[in-house]
């Protein structure tokens, strides 16, 4: 969890544009580029993939640093794919999860 509240702190760093680059950031850390780079990589998460592993539910064997370090797709469904989630898809006002093994849950809202 400590990742990603370090990782959105560290972007919305970023955006204020008080720093112009992330290695002026990172030097402002004390931190080296690369790794302020791969912990920024998880703001752009799809939200249910970081709801799932804050909440204990990520797929056996992921983690934080194979998350870091996976070039991921920026497509949400894609991510979901590389990193073993269940694909999501927004039917009117229901929440379809397709699992791997061919069931469906329906969640209306």
């Amino acid at each position: 969890m400590q990742a990603f509240v370090r990782a959105f702190a560290w972007r919305a760093l970023m955006d204020s544009r008080k720093w112009k680059s992330q290695r002026d950031l990172a030097r402002h850390l004390g931190t080296e580029r690369s790794y302020l780079s791969r912990m920024l990589r998880l703001t752009l998460l799809a939200p249910d993939i970081i709801e799932a592993i804050l909440d204990g539910r990520e797929p056996s064997g992921l983690s934080i640093d194979q998350l870091a370090h996976t070039d991921a797709p920026p497509d949400w469904p894609g991510q979901r794919r590389v990193f073993g989630f269940p694909a999501v898809e927004y039917v009117s006002g229901c929440v379809r999860l397709a699992f791997v093994a061919g069931n469906e849950l329906s969640i209306y809202g």
